[in-house]
């Protein structure tokens, strides 16, 4: 077990010393399961060779096509491109950022190499009330309170978040990963049906796939057959596991970027079904 874990080790290291590294990367993770595919993937990331991969939000209850959810380009001068983009001193900002008191909200990061930025809560507008709220002296100090905080977040901090809403618009390329993560948790007290994994899809002990914990797995599969793979998904009943190596899992999938270990929050539990 310890000799694949250094193998695999030393194999990731040798990717990162040949795929371009990441200089900027925003993304959000949202407090309910997502209203993005990817349940939190990142809106937009920079590479130091200069490649751009942004992820374009559909609107409320509107999916496009997977094939259009993610666009790529390039810039001449990445590290020029980070700067304009940063419009504030990264040195002197804090590492958290709370903009509300309220429970189970939306969280945004900034990642940089030098820091990163967490920011809870909405970062575009204060925390919305109930007009019947805001008429009820009982809540002002609640109300007050929610606005102060918001406002602690630094206005450069916001004007760079408006910044790289700006480049999402800006066209390119479609672009997606060679592979799909399919996640997969144990799930055995699941009442539901099981479907058969199919057997010749990559198992649990196949090479490649890779184990988090005796309940959590990732399996790389082809994005070319991302068809296939909803097909088998929709075939189960609704929240309803798999059956892989004998054992009751739930399985979701999620499109892997370019190093996004870096960035990434584990175990990656929350992506689409």
């Amino acid at each position: 077990m310890i000799r694949n874990i250094i193998v695999f080790c030393i194999l990731c290291l040798a990717c990162q010393a040949t795929e371009p590294k990441p200089l900027l990367v925003v993304a959000t993770y949202y407090a309910w399961g997502g209203d993005t595919p990817d349940g939190g993937s990142p809106s937009f990331v920079l590479y130091d060779d200069g490649t751009i991969i942004c992820y374009h939000k559909p609107a409320y209850g509107e999916w496009p096509q997977i094939e259009k959810l993610y666009t790529t380009r390039k810039v001449v001068d990445a590290k020029k491109k980070s700067e304009e983009l940063l419009s504030f001193d990264l040195s002197a900002a804090k590492s958290d950022y709370a903009l509300t008191a309220a429970t189970c909200q939306n969280e945004t990061i900034i990642w940089t190499p030098a820091k990163k930025i967490k920011i809870y809560g909405e970062w575009k507008e204060p925390r919305r009330f109930d007009p019947s709220m805001k008429n009820n002296p009982k809540f002002a100090g609640l109300i007050k309170r929610e606005n102060e905080l918001w406002k602690t977040l630094p206005d450069g901090i916001r004007q760079t978040l408006l910044n790289i809403e700006k480049e999402i618009l800006i066209a390119g390329t479609p672009w997606l990963p060679e592979k799909i993560e399919i996640i997969l948790s144990s799930y055995e007290h699941s009442p539901a049906k099981s479907v058969n994994w199919p057997k010749d899809w990559p198992s649990l002990n196949d090479k490649s796939t890779i184990k988090h914990s005796d309940s959590n797995y990732r399996i790389l599969f082809p994005t070319k057959r991302l068809a296939e793979l909803e097909t088998f998904l929709a075939s189960r009943e609704i929240n309803g596991p798999v059956l892989i190596d004998g054992r009751k899992m739930s399985a979701l999938y999620r499109f892997p970027l370019p190093l996004d270990a870096l960035w990434t929050p584990e175990p990656l539990e929350s992506f689409q079904e």
